[in-house]
């Protein structure tokens, strides 16, 4: 419809000019000229219209298809256990687990609220799980049943171990195939989720797999 009545509005002029050019003395050279001239203007603004028409068409193309410049500033973690309104969140890059726990209605009042570290950062597509005071105790008393466990000679049988659940990540870093980054998440782990409840557990962790827990698996221990 824009387009018909554009070209409607164009005829409209050249019809104006041809009268003015035939009130004004007929075709001669000089009337000639100025007729063109004129025409050009005409078509040179209906090549402007199309243009501008085009790029709003292309505009709104781009927003129907989706297209957000600032998907990258945003992550979704979904926040589980003892919280108010459990459920997935949107948070801007680089936010906090205080963040998440807000938007997901605050911590539930039987919440560990002590074994939650707020100031860590949350990453994309990750889950962060709140555990109950009874959930934290429950895990307490299995590690301490566990340290208790000693070898023939009355030596803690897991001694010269590294203990994930308390290693630093220097420490962590002895271990085969363990470098930086994954004694950088190993840590995190611990901060978020909790203890490992038995060594297995650390192939929760990505880039540790069979391969790498079957390196480690005979120096490492999740007991006291």
């Amino acid at each position: 419809m824009r387009k018909s009545g554009r070209k409607l509005k164009s005829l409209f002029y050249l019809t104006i000019i041809v009268v003015l050019c035939i009130f004004w003395g007929g075709c001669n050279k000089k009337g000639e000229i100025t007729f063109e001239q004129a025409a050009d203007e005409v078509f040179s603004e209906e090549i402007s219209n199309q243009s501008e028409v085009g790029e709003s068409k292309e505009t709104e193309r781009m927003k129907a298809g989706g297209t957000d410049v600032e998907t990258d500033a945003w992550i979704y973690v979904d926040v589980a256990g003892a919280v108010r309104t459990p459920g997935v969140v949107k948070l801007a890059r680089g936010a906090r687990v205080y963040e998440a726990i807000e938007l997901a209605g605050g911590f539930a009042k039987d919440a560990a609220i002590s074994a939650v570290n707020q100031a860590s950062v949350l990453q994309d597509g990750q889950q962060l799980y709140i555990v109950t005071v009874e959930e934290q105790k429950t895990k307490q008393l299995s590690s301490s049943e566990g340290s208790l466990e000693t070898s023939g000679e009355g030596r803690v049988a897991d001694a010269g171990k590294v203990n994930i659940n308390q290693a630093s990540e220097e420490e962590l870093m002895t271990l085969p195939g363990i470098g930086a980054s994954k004694a950088a998440d190993i840590v995190r782990y611990r901060e978020e989720q909790g203890r490992f409840e038995q060594i297995e557990d650390i192939m929760n962790i990505s880039g540790i797999k069979e391969a790498v827990f079957g390196k480690i698996k005979d120096k490492i221990t999740v007991q006291q």
